[in-house]
């Protein structure tokens, strides 16, 4: 998931994942182009833990 697709499924600004990325609240992995991306099941997880 793209940083943007990360946001609108908690319903947040771009810059609040940035920042959850920098606390270690997320982990992106890299794409060969050097994108960000998230994993869809971490992000699951997330939501999760925080009752979305």
């Amino acid at each position: 998931m793209t940083r943007e697709q990360v946001a609108a499924y908690f319903g947040v600004r771009p810059g609040r994942v940035r920042r959850w990325e920098l606390r270690g609240v997320l982990t992106p992995v890299q794409t060969a182009a050097g994108e960000r991306r998230y994993m869809t099941e971490e992000v699951q997880a997330l939501a999760a833990l925080y009752g979305q």
